[in-house]
C-alpha cells in the first residue's frame, strides 16, 4: 500500500501540468478601512484525487462501502459492540439513513497542521499558503479569509459531489452512485479554530464544538451546553454585517466568538454532516504531543515514582481484562 501511495505522489509531483495557477482576491478590513488584496495560488482540484483513489484497481479491495457493526463475545455473557474504524461508528449509520440505500458514502478526510519554514524566518506553511504569525486582529481575520479562499479553490470541484446530487464512479464492475462527505477534520486546536472560524484560546467561547463558556471548561461534571450550529453561526454573521459600526459587529459576533468571514464548510459542505460535528481527535497532538503526552503522563509517572508504587501500578494493569487493553 505504501509503495502504491508513494508512486502516486511521485507521478503527481513530476507532472506539473496537473497543478493550476489562479489569482484570488480577498478583502482586508481594518476598522473603516477596506481594500482588496490579490494573491497567486497553485492548487489541484480535489475531485481528481478522489476519483483516482477510489477507481484505482489496486486499491478497490481496501475500501469499505457500507457501515458495519462489530461485536465480540463478552466473557461475562452476551455480545459486546466494539468500534474499530469510521465505518463501525454511529455517524456512518446516520449518514446512510439520510442519503438512502441507493448511494454509498465516500469520506474525505482533511488534515491540517501548520509548520515553520526553515528558510523563511517566522512564516508558516499550510501546504497552500505561507503567512506571517502577526497577532494583529485585522491581519488574523485576513489570514483566515485567504485560507478559506485558497481552500475553496481546492475543494470547489467536489461541491456538487457533496450536494444532493452526489457523484458516480466506476468500481470495476459497474457505476456506483455515491455521496461525498467531508466528515473528518483532523488537526490540533489551532487548526480546529481555523476550520470553525472562531477566535480561539483567548475568547469567551473557545470550544469549536459547543458553546461552553471559558469559566466552565474545567467543570467536567457541571451543566451541558448547546452545540454550535450552522444556522446560528450564519445568523450571527448576517446580523454583524447589518451593523453600522465595527464595534457593534464585534459585539454581535462575540455571542459565539466567531469571525466575520465566509466559511467554506458552512457554505458548501454542511448538508449532511454539520461542520461542528466533523472534528475528530488527532492522536499525534491529543495523545503523544498533547495534554496527555506532554502533561498528564509526566505528572502520572512523577507521582508514582515519588510514592514508590510503580509495582502496584504494574499489578493493577496486569489485572485488567484483555478486551479493555489497547496496543
Amino acid at each position: 500500500m505504501h509503495k502504491l501511495l508513494m508512486r502516486g505522489v511521485e507521478e503527481d509531483v513530476t507532472d506539473g501540468s496537473k497543478f493550476r495557477q489562479e489569482e484570488i482576491t480577498v478583502p482586508y478590513i481594518r476598522g473603516d478601512i477596506q481594500e482588496q488584496r490579490t494573491y497567486t495560488v497553485r492548487y489541484r482540484p480535489a475531485m481528481d484525487a478522489v476519483l483516482r483513489m477510489i477507481e484505482d484497481p489496486d486499491l478497490r479491495g481496501a475500501f469499505t462501502m457500507y457501515p458495519q457493526r462489530h461485536y465480540i463475545c463478552d466473557p461475562c455473557g452476551g455480545n459486546m459492540r466494539v468500534w474499530t474504524d469510521v465505518h463501525t461508528a454511529d455517524d456512518w449509520w446516520s449518514l446512510q439513513d439520510k442519503i438512502g440505500p441507493e448511494k454509498v458514502v465516500v469520506h474525505m478526510q482533511l488534515y491540517s497542521d501548520a509548520t515553520q519554514l526553515n528558510r523563511m524566518g517566522t512564516k508558516k506553511w499550510w501546504g497552500v499558503l505561507g503567512q506571517s504569525t502577526d497577532s494583529d486582529a485585522a491581519l488574523a481575520d485576513h489570514r483566515a479569509r485567504v485560507f478559506y479562499a485558497t481552500l475553496l479553490k481546492i475543494l470547489e470541484s467536489v461541491i456538487h459531489a457533496a450536494g444532493e446530487g452526489g457523484f458516480t464512479f466506476d468500481d470495476g464492475l459497474h457505476r456506483r452512485l455515491a455521496q461525498l462527505i467531508i466528515a473528518i477534520l483532523s488537526g490540533d486546536y489551532e487548526e480546529y479554530t481555523r476550520f470553525a472560524s472562531i477566535l480561539g484560546a483567548q475568547s469567551e467561547f473557545k470550544c469549536p464544538i459547543c458553546l461552553v463558556p471559558a469559566n466552565a471548561l474545567s467543570d467536567l461534571c457541571g451543566d451541558s451546553y448547546p452545540k454550535r450550529s450552522r444556522n446560528s453561526a450564519l445568523a450571527l454573521i448576517a446580523n454583524a454585517n447589518e451593523q453600522t459600526s465595527a464595534s457593534a459587529a464585534k459585539r454581535a459576533l462575540g455571542a459565539q466568538s466567531i469571525r466575520r468571514i465566509s466559511n467554506t464548510f458552512l457554505d458548501y459542505f454542511s448538508l449532511y454532516m454539520p461542520l461542528y460535528e466533523m472534528f475528530c481527535a488527532d492522536p499525534l497532538h491529543q495523545i503523544e504531543q498533547g495534554v496527555w503526552g506532554k502533561h498528564f503522563w509526566l505528572w502520572f509517572k512523577t507521582y508514582y515514582l515519588m510514592k514508590g508504587e510503580l509495582d502496584e501500578l504494574d499489578d493493577r494493569s496486569a489485572g485488567l481484562h484483555s478486551s479493555n487493553m489497547h496496543s
